[in-house]
């Protein structure tokens, strides 16, 4: 079974590259049925203090359900490889996670662009502002990303509306970081064990939920927190059932909820 978890925390995420992220929201609700709520920060969230936030509710509710809304891992089974083509590509997602938090070098708030564009080595493989890799290809997905009835775009696309390439960067280098941390203990889903963990770690796509929602969008400024309030909503009332956790890819990651 699942653990009896306190608290469900849900993150429309952004990989934009600003000190100012106004789309990045946080919505949380407690078991029961009574709407999420939005925690808001101001002027607005960064990401480094959406990873504190969800650590510290761990450690003083534990344990806690967080989803993030990018993906945690890139297609492997396809190629048998995250990476065709680029030497001493990884062979698991934790290791592609230390990567690209070390391409990303020293940029401030988890930005990823960097392990994206020249001269990383992953250069070729992604189409980013200003840059389209010769090997970038819009055709790779993940099997959770075929098994999804409302399709996300490729992990290594950063351009247009709902691309998630860059986001995706930035949240793997969080994830690096939440598993490192040794006074808490993450479980970083379906990638980890989640039994006895005090912060579980899944990936989410609120546009999945949006079907089964009765939580009125009209009560909401902008789509992001929506997003953030229908996805917590979906965590809390996914959570419970056994056959949800039953699913996942340990290479390639799941989206929760995804049969």
């Amino acid at each position: 079974m699942p653990p009896d978890f306190q608290e469900f925390i849900a993150v429309d995420w952004s990989g934009a590259k600003s000190p100012r992220l106004p789309g990045l929201q946080v919505a949380s609700c407690r078991p029961g049925r009574a709407t999420p709520r939005l925690v808001r920060r101001t002027p607005s969230w960064t990401r480094c203090g959406v990873m504190d936030y969800v650590g510290t509710r761990a450690r003083e509710q534990g344990p806690v359900l967080a989803g993030f809304d990018f993906g945690f891992a890139y297609p492997f089974h396809d190629a048998q490889a995250y990476f065709p083509a680029i030497e001493g590509s990884p062979s698991d997602a934790k290791t592609v996670w230390a990567l690209i938090d070390t391409l990303a070098g020293d940029a401030p708030d988890l930005y990823g662009g960097a392990a994206a564009r020249p001269p990383s080595p992953l250069a070729p493989l992604f189409n980013v502002h200003k840059h389209r890799g010769r090997w970038f290809s819009n055709r790779r997905l993940r099997r959770t990303e075929r098994a999804c009835p409302t399709r996300p775009s490729c992990m290594f696309n950063g351009v247009g509306p709902a691309s998630v390439g860059v986001g995706s960067l930035a949240g793997m280098r969080m994830l690096h970081r939440l598993s490192q941390q040794r006074d808490l203990r993450v479980a970083v889903w379906p990638f980890d064990p989640i039994d006895g963990a005090d912060l579980v770690v899944v990936e989410i796509f609120p546009r999945l939920y949006a079907r089964t929602t009765s939580i009125d969008r009209a009560a909401y400024r902008t789509e992001d927190e929506f997003d953030a309030v229908l996805a917590a909503d979906a965590l809390r009332s996914l959570a419970g059932h056994a056959a949800i956790w039953t699913s996942g890819d340990p290479l390639e990651g799941w989206i929760f909820g995804v049969a």
